[in-house]
């Protein structure tokens, strides 16, 4: 039995959860499941103590990518992720979007710019004809190195920062949508491979560490959802938890984002959630084959695979002395007069006294007691 059933994943700034993040705790702690927060690079931290580890807010994993990758190969044999560490790898890097578009999922278009790559980004954009663009790393969270463009008064400054990120890390062009000026992004929220929620965001809105977001509660369309149900869909792998970031366009609903690894997930916007995600972790703790399913609390498993020598025997001998206390009949001694047909004079079945031939049926009733 490890000490802890689940810990939550915060970082070294901010090591305590957020008051979002909190309802989720309070959740886990009322179904009596022993619960631990600490960052993710505490390296005093003995990971194989938990049975399950939930990223949270990890929020500098990307300005600590190598670090973090490091962390992730280390910890990942010793204690069960949450999400799975191979799609936490794919989510790191907004390439992602290059395998949902080819996936048939209609995205944001998207230019990757390789790290030391030369681009002609005066080229580029009009051969795409964007005349307002955004430039961010492909590593990034929370808007973080995210900046917009408008190349008919600034393209120098654009290509100088294109320079600058590439000169170190990979990047991204992206054209400026001017629904996400006017309509925001819509998070749409799954849970357990269901729609929970939905939130809307301000452009280009970067949450405090902590802090209360400026995220308002969305009453999502049916083809919103459809959409985004279709983007659960193509992920490589199911998560137990996700947020797909949406933004309305002309020709349809286009991908921003697919968080994974530790999205807001709007627990105070809908507080049922956490009680949803908590009652989720539960089923993949106590299932030890990782899949995700409800806890079972009424059910007691049989112990007949757990008996063994002198216990199987005398458990054996225990029914069966139940067995002939409940059937008087049966203890009637054999009578000499029996006929071939099995029954004495009185009429009496005769139970044969080679009992061991009946051993297997009577185990069978026995396992069936303990179900």
């Amino acid at each position: 039995m490890k000490p802890f059933d689940i810990t939550l994943l915060t970082y070294e700034k901010q090591p305590d959860l957020t008051s979002d993040d909190q309802l989720l705790h309070d959740a886990l702690v009322r179904r009596g499941t022993a619960v631990r927060v600490v960052p993710w690079s505490d390296a005093r931290v003995r990971w194989a103590e938990s049975s399950l580890t939930m990223f949270r807010s990890t929020w500098d994993y990307f300005h600590r990518a190598g670090e973090f990758q490091h962390w992730l190969k280390h910890v990942e044999p010793l204690t069960c992720l949450v999400n799975d560490a191979g799609l936490v790898r794919w989510n790191m890097h907004k390439r992602y979007l290059a395998d949902l578009e080819a996936r048939g999922i209609a995205v944001v278009p998207t230019e990757f710019v390789n790290r030391y790559a030369q681009v002609d980004l005066a080229e580029l954009c009009e051969a795409r004809g964007w005349g307002e663009i955004v430039i961010k790393p492909c590593i990034a969270g929370s808007a973080f190195g995210a900046r917009r463009f408008d190349l008919l008064h600034a393209s120098g400054d654009a290509r100088a920062y294109l320079g600058e990120l590439a000169a170190d890390r990979d990047a991204m062009v992206q054209p400026f949508l001017r629904e996400v000026e006017h309509e925001g992004e819509r998070s749409l929220v799954f849970i357990g491979g269901e729609f929970s929620h939905a939130a809307r965001k301000a452009p280009f809105s970067a949450a405090p560490a902590g802090g209360q977001s400026p995220e308002t509660v969305h009453d999502s369309r049916h083809a919103e959802i459809a959409f985004a149900e279709c983007v659960f869909d193509a992920l490589p792998a199911k998560p137990l938890y996700a947020r797909v970031d949406l933004v309305p366009a002309a020709a349809g609903w286009l991908v921003m984002e697919v968080e994974l690894i530790e999205p807001v997930l709007f627990f105070r916007l809908a507080p049922s959630c956490a009680d949803r995600l908590a009652d989720m972790l539960l089923g993949k703790l106590y299932d030890r084959t990782g899949a995700i399913r409800p806890r079972n609390r009424g059910r007691r498993r049989s112990t007949r695979s757990s008996f063994s020598g002198n216990t199987r025997r005398s458990s054996f001998l225990s029914v069966w002395s139940r067995f002939l206390s409940l059937c008087p009949k049966a203890r009637a001694k054999p009578d000499p007069s029996q006929s071939k047909s099995g029954k004495n004079q009185q009429g009496c079945v005769q139970l044969p006294t080679d009992t061991h031939k009946h051993k297997h049926r009577v185990m069978q009733i026995q396992g069936e007691e303990f179900l």
